[in-house]
C-alpha cells in the first residue's frame, strides 16, 4: 500500500498520520510540540514517532512522501520562518534537517517532501473534504 506520511506542527501539538492516495488516515498520534525545545529533539521524535506508526500498520507500506504544515511555512525554501508560536526561532530548515532523518530508513521515497503553511494546508484540506 503507497502512503504518505502526513505531519501538521502547531504550536502546542504535533499531529502525524499514514494517509493513502484516497486520503484515508489508516494511523494516527500526536505528541506535544512544546516539550521539545531543541530542534534536533524534535526531530527525532517525528521520526521515531513515524516509526512507530509505521510498525502499529502492521502491513507492507510504500512510503512514497511527506507532507507537512507548519505556521510560516516557506515551500519555496523548505523553512519555517519566525513563527511565533514554536519554540525555535529565526529561520529553521525543516526539510533538509527531517530529510536526513527520513532517508535513513526510507531510502528514495524522498522524492518528495513537501512543506506548506499551515493556513495553506488547512484550506486544500477543507477542499478536499468537500469533494
Amino acid at each position: 500500500m503507497d502512503l504518505v506520511i502526513g505531519i501538521d506542527i502547531g504550536g502546542t501539538k504535533t499531529k502525524i498520520g499514514l494517509v493513502d492516495e484516497q486520503g484515508v488516515c489508516h494511523e494516527q498520534t500526536f505528541f506535544r510540540t512544546k516539550d521539545f525545545p531543541n530542534l534536533e529533539e524534535y526531530l527525532n521524535k517525528i521520526k521515531s514517532t513515524s516509526d512507530e506508526l509505521l510498525d502499529q500498520l502492521g502491513q507492507d507500506a510504500n512510503v512514497i512522501g511527506c507532507g507537512i504544515g507548519a505556521p510560516n511555512a516557506s515551500s519555496k525554501n523548505g523553512t519555517i520562518e519566525n513563527a511565533s508560536n514554536l519554540l525555535w526561532k529565526g529561520t529553521v530548515p525543516l526539510i533538509e534537517k527531517l530529510k536526513k532523518r527520513i532517508e535513513r530508513n526510507f531510502g528514495q521515497f524522498t522524492r518528495r517532501v513537501d512543506l506548506g503553511s499551515d493556513v495553506d494546508t488547512g484550506a486544500i484540506t477543507a477542499n478536499y473534504d468537500q469533494g
